[in-house]
């Protein structure tokens, strides 16, 4: 049914125009995260800076960069200075705050444990003309153990700001949620809080990007309805929470991964990150991400929004064309999967109060304990196999079928909706 959605998105066109930002700002390596300053300064992320290790080994780092604009244009990119730049460790994702007063960056190292990268925010605030030594912000925000990343720092009016960001800290939906916290103007920050289903679903959801003349929140996802890796999607905020998400349609979003997305202050042009063909690469045409200027024309903007802001789904989602259930692209029954003795242990009850999201959610953090178990049985030229067999599992069984139950619900709302 995605399929169905990605060929009716490219049949019906956002009226953007959309650029590579050329190579004074992108590289061979990834670039990614632009966040514009005013009309004149382009803040961003590069891979493209070596580092000695102690054992004489080259590496790759992320740094954060700047671009001077000036008459609309780029000059070249330049690294922050080691005041924000940790030389030895990933710096990425810097968001600056509608004030310029300021900048929320994240810091990442490799974890113990996996391949994983465990990332930390930090926050700057620009006095006498420069950005100050940045500071770590506490253990509500950098839950130890976990991953926080991707911030997004918006003003918030006299009460002070409003932080988003990405974590799989625990409570969340699946992978990485998108998660809000507040801060003072004395600068504490509140708990942060998962900020529902209507954003995160159980997969990855990530970049968020909170525009406040629009009162939307923008973010990318691999668990919605979409046109292939990450797409790029909107909500409206109503008082504290989240509409449905609505993908933002072609050619905005591609089959590709499309995410950090961005607008700028005039309303009508912005970023967003890209592997699709056309970026920059050092081998395989979408191994590495560009950043891309976008481009509305005022009228096209208000349709576009008009559009957005109006409908509770994209306008040419499959369920759209969907009339029967026969029609859905998925066999009955559906297979649902959750541990053994659950939802309630020790019970021969039929019933439950519990939420088959959250039970899905808990059996699918399993998979690494899965494969462990299942590979143990095997003898070593088969383990590999045995992995594998449960990975496919996992991803073609499990979690499909979790996206099929999500689909079929939208489709009888969608009908009970309509009478």
């Amino acid at each position: 049914s995605w399929c169905d959605s990605a060929i009716a998105f490219t049949d019906y066109p956002v009226k953007v125009k959309i650029d590579n930002c050329g190579d004074l700002i992108n590289s061979e390596f990834s670039d990614f995260g632009a966040r514009q300053l005013g009309d004149s300064v382009l803040y961003y992320a590069s891979a493209r800076f070596q580092f000695e290790t102690g054992n004489i080994q080259t590496i790759y780092l992320t740094r954060i960069m700047d671009a001077i604009i000036r008459n609309k244009k780029f000059r070249e990119g330049e690294e922050l200075g080691n005041e924000i730049n940790s030389l030895d460790i990933h710096n990425s994702a810097p968001s600056i705050s509608s004030d310029k007063k300021l900048l929320v960056f994240c810091r990442c190292v490799p974890s113990d444990t996996s391949s994983n990268l465990i990332c930390n925010l930090y926050e700057s605030e620009f006095l006498d003309h420069q950005w100050n030594l940045p500071h770590k912000l506490n253990d509500k925000i950098n839950l130890p153990g976990y991953t926080a990343t991707q911030p997004c720092i918006a003003t918030n009016g006299a009460e002070g700001y409003v932080l988003f960001f990405a974590s799989d800290r625990p409570s969340g939906k699946g992978k990485l949620d998108i998660w809000r916290s507040y801060r003072n103007t004395r600068g504490d920050y509140t708990q942060p809080e998962n900020i529902g289903d209507s954003v995160n679903s159980f997969d990855d959801d990530v970049t968020p990007f909170f525009y406040p003349p629009e009162g939307a929140l923008y973010f990318a996802s691999k668990g919605k309805v979409n046109m292939g890796g990450y797409d790029i999607l909107r909500s409206q905020l109503t008082g504290n929470n989240f509409s449905a998400a609505v993908n933002v349609g072609f050619p905005i979003n591609s089959s590709y991964d499309d995410l950090y997305f961005s607008i700028n202050d005039n309303d009508t042009t912005g970023y967003l990150t890209s592997n699709r063909p056309g970026s920059m690469f050092l081998r395989g045409e979408t191994c590495c991400y560009d950043i891309y200027q976008f481009r509305f024309t005022s009228d096209e903007r208000k349709k576009w929004l008009h559009k957005e802001v109006k409908k509770d789904a994209p306008a040419k989602d499959s369920i759209v064309f969907k009339t029967k259930i026969e029609e859905l692209d998925f066999e009955f029954p559906l297979k649902l999967y959750f541990d053994n003795d659950y939802p309630d242990p020790h019970t021969t009850a039929v019933t439950t109060e519990r939420r088959y999201n959250d039970l899905f959610m808990e059996y699918d953090k399993k998979q690494a304990e899965y494969e462990s178990m299942y590979s143990g049985l095997f003898k070593k030229t088969e383990k590999e196999d045995a992995v594998i067999e449960i990975r496919d599992f996992f991803e073609n069984d499990a979690r499909k079928s979790f996206a099929n139950l999500d689909t079929m619900c939208a489709f009888l709302l969608r009908k009970l909706s309509s009478g």
